[in-house]
């Protein structure tokens, strides 16, 4: 789940006693956001199985070159 409450398809890496989620839509495959949860006691505090970290994308926007702003 993003930090917006959306459900989806996750793909997630370990690394540094943290699992990292990435969530994408089941059906449209659209990148939705991600999780970071703690797989081991931390020293920043954070306890197995606590999320350290969440982030949803709620705007998407085109433009026609790289650096342009929308």
């Amino acid at each position: 789940m993003d930090a917006a409450g959306r459900r989806g398809v996750g793909v997630a890496r370990e690394d540094g006693g943290e699992r990292e989620e990435l969530i994408f839509d089941a059906k449209t495959k659209e990148y939705l956001g991600e999780r970071v949860i703690a797989v081991e006691d931390l020293p920043s505090g954070f306890k197995k199985g606590q999320i350290t970290g969440t982030s949803a994308i709620l705007h998407r926007t085109v433009v026609d070159k790289a650096g342009q702003r929308p």
